[in-house]
């Protein structure tokens, strides 16, 4: 993810480089990471090829799965979706603010 963000801001001439790599050490300070696994990269291939998704996000899903994320915040992938435990929220969608305010009530209590 952090790599996809320096890649879209800097493509699309939103920031340069420099501004770009402070955000990620600044949140590399702030928040955990996860990397990604030989078994991260298996049930990616396997998503992949059973779910019709890019690579990409595959691995987006995978990661976040085995990390042992219950949610993932994206505009890209079906809002609602569900895949072994994950619940696909798009935080752009008209529900987002109500739905995200349950999770969290729900998820961090």
């Amino acid at each position: 993810m952090l790599g996809e963000f320096v890649h879209a801001t800097t493509r699309k001439n939103l920031l340069d480089i420099s501004h770009s790599s402070k955000f990620v050490k600044d949140w590399l300070e702030v928040f955990e990471t996860a990397s990604a696994t030989d078994l991260v990269r298996l049930e990616a291939i396997d998503t992949f090829e059973s779910h019709k998704l890019s690579f990409w996000d595959a691995m987006l899903l995978a990661t976040a799965r085995r990390s042992g994320c219950s949610a993932l915040l994206s505009e890209d992938l079906q809002d609602g979706w569900r895949l072994k435990g994950l619940e696909i929220i798009n935080p752009f969608a008209t529900d987002a603010t109500l739905r995200l305010q349950d999770f969290i009530n729900n998820d961090f209590k």
